[in-house]
């Protein structure tokens, strides 16, 4: 299959539903993508990865890997399917987890709208970074420059949801996937932080929301923004000491701020 011919690899525990490829639309190049059928897939808790074939970052002074998906939630069900990606920098043997994917009810990861009928993308506003819902996904592998024998995984999480499928997998020096013009003009203090953090909103922003995320990229707190002015974060110091991240958002633009929390 596929698979077989670009040396990918599957596990599948189970022996039962795991990734095909499937035929969709909205995509290119070409008609086809890399997925799970959650829809006709009730094994509940059941994992399955798609793992790479090795390769090195050797020579590399940066490297990304991004990738494309496509998902939406099954109306008849109270939870979602999931995505997580791993790395191993000795060819299969240890794995470290760099990003888990989840909807949460926001658009933080489906694609399209939830539905009650069967989810493939048909057209360009069914994937990621086009529509509704999520960006895609670049993640930086900074931290294995230099090295070989690395593999990536995708592992799926079942909630018996919708089909959820990838595409355009790749790892390069430069970011492929366009980006949303950047939000001038945030500020974030204190920074470093002891737990609290301010975030001042500039006048004619157009921000509507601001998000606290931990390093993997996963929201750890949102609040909604109605104007200028200053926004609380954090304000219980919940969060242990370490980089986070503060994202502002608007209308088709962006920003993201690293700040250092301290005890």
């Amino acid at each position: 299959n596929g698979f077989e011919r670009y040396n990918w690899e599957i596990e599948n525990p189970d022996h039962s539903k795991t990734w095909e490829i499937f035929s969709i639309g909205g995509n290119s190049p070409g008609h086809l993508a890399a997925g799970v059928n959650f829809r006709d897939y009730p094994a509940i808790g059941q994992r399955d990865r798609l793992i790479s074939p090795p390769f090195n970052l050797e020579g590399m002074t940066n490297a990304y890997l991004e990738f494309q998906h496509a998902y939406t939630q099954n109306t008849a069900v109270p939870a979602t399917d999931s995505l997580i990606v791993y790395l191993s920098a000795d060819c299969g043997a240890t794995w470290t987890r760099l990003k888990a994917m989840g909807e949460d009810g926001s658009g933080n990861f489906a694609t399209h709208e939830p539905t009650a009928d069967l989810f493939f993308p048909q057209v360009a506003s069914d994937w990621c970074g086009n529509g509704w819902g999520s960006e895609c996904n670049v993640i930086d592998l900074g931290a294995w420059l230099g090295m070989s024998n690395i593999k990536i995984a995708f592992e799926t999480y079942s909630f018996y949801g919708n089909a959820l499928l990838i595409d355009n997998v790749s790892i390069s020096q430069t970011v492929g996937i366009e980006q949303k013009p950047v939000i001038s003009g945030v500020q974030i203090f204190p920074n470093p932080s002891n737990g609290i953090i301010h975030v001042l909103v500039p006048e004619k922003s157009g921000i509507h929301q601001v998000e606290l995320l931990n390093q993997m990229g996963q929201k750890l707190m949102s609040k909604p923004v109605n104007g200028p002015g200053k926004i609380l974060m954090n304000e219980n110091s919940q969060y242990a000491p370490g980089i986070y991240l503060i994202k502002t958002s608007g209308t088709g633009k962006s920003s993201t701020h690293k700040v250092i929390i301290v005890r």
